[in-house]
């Protein structure tokens, strides 16, 4: 029952149940999986969906990609995003121009903005992330409501604002385990493999 409801489009490719279901005049999108792209109005720019429920409830939106079972599965509104790997960006209802890929990356996320998170539970746990990047498996994995940070290496910032209290703000932290423990320090960087790894509460720390 895939494009069951259109009445029009073209470039349109559909392969698997309730694809484009509710899509009235989809264009230049892709759907391949059951129930990709199923809620999509497409009444708006291109969107890609491959896999089981990729970008499953989104109603209105252009130009995203989801690759992977529930890739952006409960997104209703969002723009430009990227997400590639089981799980991805899994819970964003809306928000634009964030890049997810591995496994379970950028996972619990309801709102990001103009976040990156690259390699496996990397931003997995975050609500509310603006402007971040965390790249590493479980880089930044427990962070919440921070903004304006980098994390680069394995486990780095993993526990970042792990308390959600909206602290971790506008940390840098470069190599393994960098800044690891740190959940509500603020302005600090560290460019070492495990140098502050237990800094927990210290801020402007270098």
């Amino acid at each position: 029952h895939s494009l069951a409801r259109a009445v029009g489009g073209f470039r349109i490719v559909t392969l698997g149940d309730s694809t484009l279901a509710s899509a009235s005049f989809p264009s230049n999108s892709t759907a391949i999986g059951s129930k990709a792209l199923k809620s999509y109005l497409g009444l708006e720019g291109p969107n890609t969906a491959i896999g089981v429920s990729a970008l499953e409830n989104i109603r209105r939106g252009g130009e995203n990609v989801a690759v992977g079972p529930w890739s952006q599965h409960l997104c209703k509104e969002g723009t430009r995003n990227v997400s590639v790997g089981l799980n991805t960006l899994e819970f964003q209802l809306e928000g634009d121009d964030n890049v997810a890929l591995g496994t379970y990356a950028l996972r619990s996320d309801s709102s990001a903005n103009n976040s990156i998170g690259v390699g496996s539970f990397a931003l997995a746990r975050s609500l509310n992330n603006q402007y971040n990047i965390a790249i590493g498996v479980r880089a930044m994995m427990e962070s919440d409501s921070t903004s304006y940070t980098i994390a680069i290496g394995d486990s780095a910032l993993a526990l970042n604002d792990a308390k959600n209290i909206g602290s971790g703000l506008q940390n840098m932290a470069v190599g393994s385990k960098a800044l690891s423990q740190n959940t509500t320090g603020s302005y600090n960087i560290d460019m070492e493999y495990h140098s502050l790894k237990l800094n927990n509460i210290g801020s402007y720390n270098v």
